[in-house]
């Protein structure tokens, strides 16, 4: 198992034990391989649905954007004055 899957295991584990809690996660593809962000967005969609959790992500990959139900979207641009 990879460092990276590791990692994941361990995130997926600790995030398994809260119930209706708000998840922020800043950058979730900092150093992930795109297709261990596959995976770990497709465990914290499962662990959303089952402990009714909110989750928010902040990512630049499209990788991760593309794992994101489009209704599930916000994108925030700069207002310039």
């Amino acid at each position: 198992m990879s460092a990276d899957e590791r990692a994941v295991l361990r995130l997926s584990q600790d995030i398994a034990q809260l119930k209706g809690a708000l998840i922020p996660i800043d950058e979730l593809e900092a150093e992930l391989h795109p297709w261990v962000q596959q995976l770990l967005m497709a465990q914290l969609q499962q662990l959303a649905l089952r402990n009714d959790l909110q989750v928010i992500v902040t990512a630049h990959s499209p990788v991760v954007l593309d794992s994101v139900p489009r209704n599930g979207r916000i994108f925030l641009e700069p207002q310039h004055g």
